[in-house]
């Protein structure tokens, strides 16, 4: 096995999720969701600002998350790493243009 592979191999092996919870549309990172994204410029006209709202969960829409994890514990885990995860991969997406 090519040491490349091998690499990227260990990488996935040190993500949160097994193997067997990850989908074909599941993102490793947010800095590698943000490089994706990253590539949506120009070509066909997005700006920074339709990214920024594509990857930024609406102020409202966190609170309505957030109620209703408080009211249901057993899912809070899951709907606070989805808001963690869109922070981070804000942050990530911030610091890319900036190098633009």
């Amino acid at each position: 096995m090519p040491a490349s592979h091998k690499i990227k191999i260990a990488k996935l092996q040190t993500d949160d999720c097994s193997e067997s919870q990850r989908s074909m549309w599941s993102v490793l990172s947010p800095k590698t969701e943000a490089q994706a994204l990253l590539k949506l410029l120009g070509p066909n006209g997005t700006t920074v600002e339709a990214i920024r709202e594509l990857i930024a969960i609406p102020a409202e829409t966190e609170e309505l998350f957030r109620s209703y994890a408080a009211r249901h514990p057993e899912d809070d885990s899951p709907i606070v790493r989805v808001i963690e995860f869109r922070r981070r991969v804000g942050e990530e997406f911030e610091r890319l243009i900036v190098t633009l």
